[in-house]
């Protein structure tokens, strides 16, 4: 953790002064592939983003969108582009003589219906840990309501340990879900009130879809983050602030961010 941090550090410093950043793979290195985690997918994430290959925030969880991230970064820069990173693909990511990319187009930017007028009504904002977890437990599907359209659709949890991982019932529920996110799968986070059992509970619901796909004839592949109140990522416990913003919201209290 010492050794990431110090790391970090040197990079802000680095990109602040407006200079290129240098680095050479960690001693111990293992080469990332599909489905790894840890610090040093964090410090790929982080990097990759800084160049423009990705536009979103690290989740040091290395899936599809990253491991295109990184062969777009290795055609550019006349390596072998496998999306595996290896030591050499490391090097050069850090290095002083890299290519950069703009971001990319195929990302899609698109943002759902805006709210118009009052909110037809607001989420309780219930702790994740204290309530929502045993509320709605593993296998429950809840009626998940967009804050601001009020287009609604059923989501299984399926799995999730500091906040719930979800997917939509069906095709139908696919469909609204999508609908909700302006069309299309996205990077937005978007304020949801969910009901499941006799409460309503205020959260955030996630655009796009990954890893693993536990619910079959839905359309989606994968599933997608709902987060509550004191709802962390899964990956080192990581506050998401934009979610938090969103559930905030969904509850009608003061954004504090």
């Amino acid at each position: 953790m010492k050794r990431f941090l110090f790391v970090i550090l040197v990079i802000l410093l680095v990109l602040a002064a407006g200079m290129p950043v240098a680095l050479s793979a960690p001693e111990g290195f293992e080469m990332l592939t599909l489905e790894s985690e840890g610090m040093d997918v964090v410090m790929v994430q982080m990097r990759l983003r800084d160049l423009g290959y990705i536009s979103y925030r690290a989740t040091g969880m290395f899936f599809g969108m990253t491991e295109k991230a990184v062969m777009d970064f290795q055609k550019s820069n006349d390596l072998g582009a496998d999306g595996r990173l290896g030591e050499l693909t490391y090097d050069k990511l850090f290095s002083m003589d890299v290519v950069r990319k703009p971001l990319s187009a195929e990302i899609p930017i698109t943002s759902g219906p805006s709210l118009v007028g009052s909110p037809a009504e607001y989420g309780e904002l219930a702790d994740w840990f204290e309530v929502v977890d045993a509320a709605f437990a593993v296998g429950a599907t809840a009626t998940v309501k967009d804050f601001n359209s009020g287009i609604s659709f059923d989501m299984k949890r399926t799995a999730g340990v500091n906040h719930a991982e979800v997917e939509p019932v069906d095709t139908v529920a696919y469909e609204e879900y999508i609908k909700s996110f302006g069309g299309k799968p996205n990077w937005e986070k978007r304020s949801v009130i969910v009901t499941v059992g006799s409460g309503s509970y205020a959260a955030s619901l996630f655009g796009n879809q990954m890893g693993e796909d536990t619910v079959s004839d839905n359309t989606m592949d994968g599933h997608t983050c709902l987060f509550f109140s004191g709802s962390f990522s899964h990956v080192y416990g990581f506050s998401d602030k934009e979610h938090e913003k969103m559930v905030l919201r969904a509850a009608g209290e003061p954004i504090q961010y």
